[in-house]
């Protein structure tokens, strides 16, 4: 009979107990052993993948001066856009200031050239009014003397 293996029909005595109990003590050791070499080759593999893994990631600092080139465009793009935006509002305002001057011009010229049509005979009247209230200073000489 092998170290491991009893006889269930014999009674177990305390020797045949200690026996089994070295032998699975020895076992379970050896593959105690077995198993903390076989982990160990584990977590050094496990860490090899994970380096190998992230070796072509990028790290915290260039994932950093990515980020910042990225803020930069976007900041440079934006603005960009609002000078352009600017400078069309700016053409557009232009524009819409000429039209509303040259209408503003034009309603003044039609309002001046009322006037100018009211009070166009003026001087006339102005004349002849001077005239009938004013006679016209005699024409004779004074003496000197």
């Amino acid at each position: 009979m092998s170290e491991n293996e009893m006889n269930l029909g014999d009674p177990a005595t305390r020797r045949d107990l200690k026996e089994l109990e070295t032998a699975t003590r020895r076992d379970l050791n050896a593959g105690m052993s077995e198993l903390r070499t076989e982990m160990l080759g584990l977590e050094t593999r496990l860490s090899e993948l994970i380096r190998a893994g992230f070796a072509n990631h990028p790290t915290h600092a260039q994932l950093d001066a990515s980020l910042r080139q990225a803020q930069l465009h976007i900041e440079s793009t934006a603005a960009q856009y609002a000078n352009a935006s600017a400078e069309v509002m700016r053409a557009e305002m232009a524009a819409q200031l000429a039209q509303q001057t040259n209408a503003i011009r034009e309603d003044l010229r039609s309002v001046i050239n009322g006037l100018d049509d009211r009070y166009r005979d003026l001087p006339k009247r102005v004349t002849k009014l001077e005239t009938a209230v004013f006679p016209p200073p005699s024409k004779r000489k004074r003496k000197t003397g």
